[in-house]
C-alpha cells in the first residue's frame, strides 16, 4: 500500500492548471499607452535619458531638444537623415546605437505612445553597462575633463 500512496503523491504535482496562467505577466505592460510629455517634463525626461544612456553630445541638451522639437516624427525614423544633418552627424555613417535608441524613445515619449520592446531592451542592457559599448569606456569618454566618445568633435 506504501507503493500505491507513493505513485499518487509523485502524479498528483504534474495536473496544475498553472502554465496555462504563466503567460499573463507579460501582458500587462502594454495595456495603456503612457501620457505624452511636452514642455519641461519632456526636457527632464532627455537630460536623464542622456545621462543614463552614457551619451555624448557635441551640444548641450537643450540644443539637442531644440532639433528632436523642431523635427516631426517622420524625420525620427530611420534612415535618420535629417536628425543626423541637425546633430552634426556625417549623414553617410550610421548613428551611434545610444542615438538611435534616444531618438527612437523622444519620438515615443513625446506622442505618448509605448516605447517599442528592442528600444527598451537595448536601453536597458546599455544602462547597466552591458551590451558591448557601456560601461566606463563607452559614452562619456572617462577622460580628465575632455570629451571623447560618440559625437565628440
Amino acid at each position: 500500500e506504501e507503493e500505491e500512496e507513493e505513485e499518487v503523491e509523485e502524479q498528483a504535482p504534474t495536473v496544475p492548471a498553472a502554465p496555462e496562467e504563466a503567460p499573463a505577466p507579460a501582458e500587462p505592460a502594454p495595456a495603456a499607452a503612457p501620457a505624452a510629455l511636452s514642455g519641461q517634463k519632456l526636457d527632464e525626461w532627455l537630460r536623464l535619458r542622456v545621462y543614463q544612456l552614457r551619451l555624448a553630445l557635441g551640444m548641450s541638451v537643450g540644443d539637442l531638444s531644440s532639433v528632436l522639437e523642431n523635427l516631426n516624427d517622420e524625420q525620427l525614423q530611420p534612415p535618420f537623415t535629417e536628425a543626423k544633418l541637425w546633430l552634426g552627424f556625417d549623414d553617410n555613417a550610421p548613428l551611434p546605437p545610444a542615438m538611435v535608441t534616444l531618438i527612437t524613445e523622444y519620438k515615443c515619449v513625446r506622442s505618448g505612445i509605448a516605447i517599442p520592446t528592442a528600444a527598451a531592451a537595448e536601453s536597458s542592457s546599455r544602462a547597466t553597462g552591458g551590451g558591448g559599448g557601456g560601461g566606463r569606456g563607452g559614452g562619456w569618454g572617462g577622460g580628465k575633463g575632455g570629451r571623447t566618445g560618440w559625437g565628440a568633435a
